[in-house]
């Protein structure tokens, strides 16, 4: 991928070579996990990143690839978070599926979170939950989860999405996903939406919807555009 420099690796040989907790579907996985993405950020790990001098730690949050470590590093400091604010604000198109993740494992690497997939690099979520994530672009990103999901993946997912989903204009959803990215009945995926009904739209900057599905799916779609 061409935002992946020499750079990135020069950066990993300097920093401590445990990577969080990320378990794929293959590995065994504590009952009692979380899946904040605070709470599965290493506090040595961003004690680390904290120390190192603003222009190195500026760059390599620009060159940085995985989403969810970029989600985490906002912990270091109110200037990391504002460039990594600014970073995701250019984020206008995501894309939503579910995949199986029978044989995805094969070539995952634990240091880095990094797995191929469709000729791609990928980042597991980092609490070891079955979703994993990838910029295609500089403003696009994309989001997989098992089709065999857990009631932990899902939690994920919704928190994955909910990373992105306030500078997003064009948004592609399964069916199965569009369920638990409004579920509250106060939140509503509707792009326009009238003052007279309320509620808070989930895609504020939302001009394009597309759902795949099925024509099983879609009888029961509709009361999510209300």
């Amino acid at each position: 991928m061409q935002r992946k420099t020499s750079f990135v690796k020069l950066f990993r040989a300097l920093m401590p070579r445990h990577y969080g907790t990320i378990k794929p579907k293959s590995c065994s996985s504590n009952s009692s996990s979380t899946t904040s993405l605070h709470s599965h950020a290493s506090s040595s790990s961003l004690a680390a990143y904290s120390e190192l001098p603003p222009n190195v730690l500026s760059e390599w949050i620009e060159t940085l690839e995985n989403p969810f470590k970029l989600w985490q590093l906002r912990q270091i400091s109110k200037e990391a978070a504002a460039q990594i604010t600014s970073r995701f604000s250019h984020i206008k198109q995501m894309d939503v599926r579910r995949i199986s993740f029978d044989n995805i494992v094969l070539d995952f690497d634990y240091e880095s979170g990094e797995v191929e997939f469709e000729e791609n690099v990928w980042y597991f979520h980092p609490a070891g939950h079955r979703v994993m994530a990838r910029f295609p672009s500089a403003t696009s990103v994309e989001l997989v989860v098992d089709d065999h999901w857990s009631s932990k993946d899902v939690v994920a997912l919704h928190e994955s999405i909910s990373m992105f989903r306030l500078s997003v204009e064009q948004i592609y959803l399964d069916a199965p996903v569009v369920e638990l990215a409004v579920n509250s009945n106060d939140v509503h995926i509707a792009i326009e939406r009238s003052t007279s009904t309320g509620g808070e739209i989930f895609f504020p900057c939302g001009r394009e919807i597309s759902i795949r599905t099925t024509e099983t799916d879609s009888s029961h779609l509709a009361r999510f555009f209300h």
